[in-house]
């Protein structure tokens, strides 16, 4: 896999220089080499735990040797007695240049369609529930029992249930006296849930156990088109709301949550979490130029996440769930007459993000 590894002198510092035998080559700078050593006495493998003290190394380290073997490369460091191997696995995995475009990530709009999956098919071993979120952000089940541990079945295929404010498994249907617009009739504009949390939830799992009567259409947005949107027309716009916090709150049944997050927040170039509802958005108190900025990006956002055109509409039949990344997808529904009664729960990033990774290395 590598054909040629060679040091390179760089203006600022030095760096490892590995030739792939695909052409490519990739960069590793010396003390993250360093640090990020696999041997005994730098890593414990059993535990996953960094043992080398990261402070007592010298910042300008560099190699006295390296060589190229069957498995990698080897580096004798200047502190160690003996040399240290670096699989080509470990450098192909961890090099700069991986994150230039998430190739699995599909982003849509109207027209498209949602995977659909059996109930029966989840459990099994390739796991098609993941894979959709994965590339998608969403997923439809289909022939679900009708009853709150669906919900439950669901979740496992994720991470587990999180417990919030509203409970574990909780139903929804329409009830006047509860504070929250999501048990009204209305039609709900598209959101992200947990705005007021310092942790959003990282999905949503919405079962329908009930539905009489016409309307609640589900309407859902890919998050990262819109945002791509903004960037390629709007840079300026893109920028500042990945920068102002906006700040979510929940207030009401005896509770007082308040947590600010951006709009979007980017990661080695690609957006990957999308945070807003303009419902749960709090008073805010910024500069005259940073408040002028806050609301040009929200009428520039809200209006693409409204636009018909970045939408995908479907209406839940009794024994249907949507599955989507709360990260990721905004959900709203139009408003409705008759009885609707739903089941959910959300699972928490941390766990999604788990199963991601889980799944691609066993891949």
């Amino acid at each position: 896999m590598i054909a040629e590894v060679e040091i390179e002198k760089l203006e600022v510092d030095d760096d490892l220089r590995v030739h792939w035998q695909s052409g490519e080559i990739s960069h590793f700078n010396f003390i993250w080499l360093r640090d990020n050593a696999r041997d005994e006495a730098s890593f414990d493998a059993r535990s996953h735990q960094r043992r080398v003290f990261t402070a007592g190394l010298d910042p300008e380290i560099r190699p006295e040797s390296t060589r190229l073997d069957a498995e990698g490369v080897r580096i004798k460091w200047p502190d160690m007695d003996s040399e240290v191997a670096y699989s080509a696995g470990f450098l192909h995995q961890y090099r700069g240049d991986q994150f230039a475009s998430p190739a699995d990530l599909q982003t849509w709009a109207a027209g498209f369609q949602a995977p659909r999956i059996d109930f029966g098919a989840l459990g099994k071993s390739d796991n098609m529930l993941l894979e959709s979120l994965r590339r998608y952000g969403v997923s439809v089940i289909a022939e679900c029992p009708r009853d709150s541990s669906s919900v439950e079945v669901i979740a496992a295929e994720l991470g587990y249930v999180r417990q919030t404010i509203f409970g574990g498994v909780w139903s929804l249907e329409a009830d006047a006296a509860m504070d929250d617009s999501a048990y009204s009739t209305e039609a709900l504009r598209p959101h992200t849930d947990g705005t007021f949390s310092f942790d959003p939830p990282g999905v949503q799992i919405l079962l329908c156990l009930e539905k009489e009567g016409e309307g609640a259409e589900s309407i859902l947005v890919d998050g990262f088109h819109v945002a791509e949107q903004v960037r390629s027309d709007k840079l300026e716009v893109f920028d500042d709301l990945c920068r102002i916090p906006i700040t979510g709150i929940y207030r009401g049944d005896g509770e007082f949550l308040r947590a600010e997050h951006p709009v979007f927040r980017v990661r080695h170039g690609q957006v990957y979490q999308v945070c807003f509802n303009n419902y749960d958005r709090d008073v805010m108190q910024l500069s005259d130029d940073e408040m002028r900025r806050m609301y040009r990006g929200i009428r520039v956002v809200d209006r693409l996440f409204n636009d018909p055109v970045n939408q995908w509409r479907y209406t839940l039949s009794a024994g249907e769930a949507i599955v989507f990344d709360n990260w990721r997808i905004l959900h709203g529904r139009s408003d409705y007459t008759g009885k609707r009664k739903m089941a959910g729960t959300y699972v928490n990033r941390e766990d999604l993000e788990s199963r991601f990774i889980t799944r691609m290395s066993d891949e």
